[in-house]
């Protein structure tokens, strides 16, 4: 299983990929974008790609520099950024000593397992059933993408559109406030601490932008070969779907209730001061998944 938190290395844009979103003024319906961009196509040129439900705008691909200056310099349009890939992490730190020795040859244990060429499941087709949504809740388990102004707006509009969002962290030990997606409003952000002895964990991203924590070390995961009871995993995007199932446990019992009283409720409702060794600048909440 890839590292808990999803990566846009260096380098990786795009080449004439753009995410070119509109203001919420200039663009406040679908009918309103899609005329935007069909002028914005005409004058500047390029490929669609995607126009996004959750974001007003759209994904672009053969844009030249001189299509950005023009769709730049249009009045309806906000911010261009340029379009990335994101691909898992390479490395799981803290594995379980099975997956730890099995990617080495010889001993000591370096309490990591590389995902390397056929590892990664590139070209794997995984498909998840379930019995859909609305009342809903979304979950983001990834998160590195410190340019991403697309991803806190598309958040912001998902929120506005009556769904709470929960997002990981992230997993550098950095400042959270750096991955912009971070940055939403009434959006739940996850550290991660250890159940075993609430403490902070140390390869969780902190700051003022997370607004709770959840347990992330040594969770037990399910996989394919263990479906029943899996193994154990570290990370950040472990925190995050505890906090995303007491809300859809909340939403069970209060199927109108709104972002706004999700949120506060489940901050308010969090156990407080019990986390130890935050880093000065932190919250200190802990989910309470006990539904009033």
């Amino acid at each position: 299983m890839p590292s808990a938190s999803i990566q846009a290395a260096r380098g990786d844009t795009i080449p004439g990929s753009y995410i070119i979103v509109f203001r919420s003024d200039s663009a406040p319906s679908a009918a309103a974008t899609t005329r935007h961009v069909s002028h914005l196509l005409a004058i500047g040129g390029g490929r669609l790609h995607f126009v996004y439900d959750a974001l007003h705008g759209y994904a672009v691909d053969g844009l030249t520099a001189a299509g950005v200056g023009k769709v730049r310099a249009d009045p309806a349009v906000a911010y261009v950024e340029p379009d990335m890939i994101v691909r898992p992490d390479n490395a799981q730190y803290n594995p379980g000593v099975g997956l730890d020795r099995i990617d080495q040859q010889y001993l000591p244990l370096d309490s990591t397992f590389t995902f390397a060429g056929s590892f990664d499941g590139y070209g794997v087709n995984v498909y998840i059933i379930d019995s859909g949504v609305r009342p809903a809740v979304a979950n983001m388990s990834f998160g590195g993408i410190p340019s991403a102004f697309a991803v806190r707006d598309a958040i912001n509009n998902v929120t506005g559109a009556g769904i709470p969002f929960v997002k990981s962290a992230g997993n550098d030990s950095a400042n959270a406030y750096l991955d912009r997606g971070n940055r939403a409003n009434l959006e739940l952000v996850v550290g991660a601490t250890d159940p075993t002895n609430d403490t902070y964990a140390s390869f969780s991203d902190s700051g003022s932008t997370i607004n709770i924590w959840a347990p992330g070390v040594r969770v037990s995961v399910a996989d394919q070969l263990n479906p029943g009871y899996g193994k154990q995993a570290n990370g950040t995007s472990f925190s995050a779907p505890y906090v995303s199932g007491f809300i859809a446990a909340l939403l069970s019992k209060y199927p109108t209730m709104s972002s706004s009283a999700v949120y506060s409720q489940t901050l308010n409702g969090s156990t407080q001061n019990v986390i130890i060794g935050l880093p000065s600048g932190n919250n200190n909440r802990l989910l309470y998944a006990v539904v009033p």
